[in-house]
């Protein structure tokens, strides 16, 4: 196992954490020896790079024959402006790309991959909850700091943690996102788990 982070802090607490080694640069120009992985995997990346195709290529180069590309991707483009005004910000510039399902295909082509497999999750039930427990979230983590600040003063009572609460939101989040996701419908906002491999035609 080996991971690729350029941000050198974030690069260092990986390596403390996990104990795997991971290269301080960036996966265009990354020196991880080529054709050396089973498995390349990121998360909710495909929107954040500058020349998504040329990420792509660099991830296929890394892969052994017989390996795959795993990754979850957002689909945030293609349908009803609605959808913009209760997602709220979309994180432009942080995110350059916003991608439909046919966008996305025509990625991967360019890039030389084809999917194997992908599951589509639709994001609606977990937008309209996500706005629901932000609300929910402050003034729980506001009892969370008093019950902090009461143990440190002796007080043995059980109340929540922030980190409690924290991971409480958390789970709710991952449940609805993914749990509920998958059974929703495809309208509005929707992530993409997708398995891609080597175009063995187009690099012929």
């Amino acid at each position: 196992v080996a991971a690729i982070e350029p941000h050198a802090d974030r690069a260092a607490r990986v390596r403390a954490g996990l104990g795997v080694p991971v290269a301080c640069e960036y996966i265009e120009a990354t020196t991880l020896p080529p054709a050396s992985f089973d498995v390349v995997y990121h998360c909710d990346l495909l929107s954040h790079f500058a020349a998504p195709v040329a990420a792509l290529q660099a991830m296929k180069a890394l892969l052994r024959p017989g390996g795959a590309l795993c990754f979850e991707a957002g689909i945030h483009a293609g349908f009803s402006p609605v959808w913009y005004r209760l997602i709220g910000s979309m994180g432009y510039p942080m995110h350059r790309w916003f991608y439909t399902t046919d966008g996305l295909r025509t990625l991967l082509d360019q890039a030389g991959l084809r999917v194997e497999a992908w599951q589509r999750f639709g994001l609606a039930p977990y937008v309209l909850a996500s706005d629901a427990s932000r609300v929910l979230r402050k003034p729980l983590s506001l009892v969370a700091g008093w019950a902090e600040r009461r143990r440190a003063a002796g007080d043995r009572a059980w109340l929540p943690t922030v980190r409690d609460v924290d991971a409480a939101h958390e789970r709710f989040e991952n449940f609805m996102r993914y749990r509920v996701a998958r059974f929703a419908p495809a309208v509005g906002p929707q992530t993409l788990w997708v398995i891609a491999v080597p175009d063995q035609d187009q690099d012929r």
